[in-house]
């Protein structure tokens, strides 16, 4: 376990950068290899959003955020309970380390100037070993787990369900199309009047049909058969096929989706991806439903890039998660919806696929934003992948 602590991830998050540049040299010296730094709370907050980190050196006076509210953020509005946080302060103001400890929960504090290192790096090695204890029971229990393979399957069928749910909306027109391209063909047969050109119109638009149905189940199949090995994809492609097979049933809902892709290829579980899409895509819609949206009703799909990681968000307009529930959305059966509507596994699932086996992070924070220059809030969900997961 000793060793294992020198490969976890550190982020120093400090406004001076002779500290930050101390600090360094302090982990680097003692054989730590994953260090990142930045200077303020802000872009310290994006790059936990956006990147797995396993300790926070965090110091507590700084402009515009400061160490205390970054923290209180994490914990609370990320929900990241997991991550190590450790305060640097140069303040002997018990009452802002006792805030800092129990209301905002960081577990531990340093003093600055950084004089002991003895002491400072004492610190950061219980944390990481505190970090790594906790991942490691984690994951014990995770492989005990015999009914684990159950969830997975009861989540995967419920999707299962809505999709073949909205396959039904799509078949609808092709079919009442093929079916009026047979009668209009058999009855200009009656009356004498299927000549070569009206019968090329009328098999013509049956094939297209037909081959517009072959499609739909292609895509579906291909989503939903066994495959346990990565595969490079296109995600721009992967999103679109997504929407279109649950196009219907937003239609229905009178539910606007807003997309917004780049056109990149990755490596990682395709079908597993796609589950997780369409769970978020229908609990946004699910969330809209049940607040009683009077507005237009929107659901926002965007996929970016930064250096590193492919994200990937899915925003609604439903007002929001309230804040009493919002970190229990997450738990194994945990659900909003009547029983008989819904099985509280579809969140539980995608944070469990995310973090485990598309190695990326997964988080929900409300959100207000500006469409069309009118206000709107809601629930966003947060999807980072690593660009190369091999």
């Amino acid at each position: 376990m000793d060793n294992a602590i020198y490969d976890l991830n550190i982020l120093i998050i400090d406004d001076l950068e002779d500290n930050i540049i101390l600090i360094e040299d302090i982990l680097e010296d003692e054989g730590f290899t994953s260090i990142h730094t930045v200077l303020n709370a802000k872009d310290g907050i994006k790059y936990i959003k956006e990147h797995n980190v396993d300790l926070i050196i965090l110091d507590i006076m700084m402009p515009d955020i400061d160490g205390i509210t970054a923290c209180k953020y994490i914990r609370e509005d990320l929900c990241m309970k997991d991550v190590m946080i450790l305060l640097a302060t140069a303040n002997d103001d018990i009452n802002t380390l006792k805030i800092g400890l129990e209301e905002a929960g960081a577990n531990d504090y340093t003093r600055k100037p950084f004089i002991n290192d003895i002491e400072l790096m004492a610190r950061i090695k219980n944390l990481l070993k505190l970090k790594y204890q906790t991942d490691t029971v984690k994951q014990k229990e995770f492989e005990l787990r015999k009914n684990e393979k159950i969830l997975m399957n009861q989540s995967k069928m419920a999707a299962m369900g809505e999709m073949l749910g909205n396959i039904a909306h799509q078949w609808r027109q092709p079919l009442n199309a093929i079916s009026v391209a047979a009668s209009g063909m058999q009855m200009q047969k009656e009356i004498g009047k299927l000549n070569d050109t009206k019968f090329e119109h009328f098999t013509q638009s049956i094939l297209k049909h037909t081959d517009y149905l072959s499609n739909v189940i292609e895509d579906f199949r291909n989503f939903y058969k066994p495959n346990k090995d990565k595969e490079y994809f296109n995600m721009e492609e992967i999103m679109k096929i997504n929407l279109e097979l649950l196009e219907a049933g937003f239609q229905n809902s009178e539910i606007e989706i807003v997309e917004e892709f780049i056109d990149i290829n990755i490596y990682n579980h395709k079908n597993e991806l796609v589950q997780v899409i369409i769970n978020l895509l229908n609990n946004a819609r699910e969330a809209i439903i049940n607040a009683e949206v009077k507005d237009k009703k929107y659901i926002f799909i965007k996929c970016y890039e930064n250096k590193e990681n492919i994200i990937i968000t899915v925003t609604d307009n439903a007002k929001g998660v309230s804040e009493d529930i919002k970190c229990k959305i997450f738990e194994p059966y945990f659900t909003t919806k009547h029983k008989q509507q819904g099985t509280g596994l579809g969140l539980y699932m995608s944070r469990k696929i995310v973090n485990e086996s598309l190695e990326g992070s997964f988080f929900i924070e409300n959100v207000n934003y500006t469409y069309n220059d009118k206000d709107y809030s809601g629930a966003q969900f947060t999807i980072s992948l690593p660009k190369i997961n091999k």
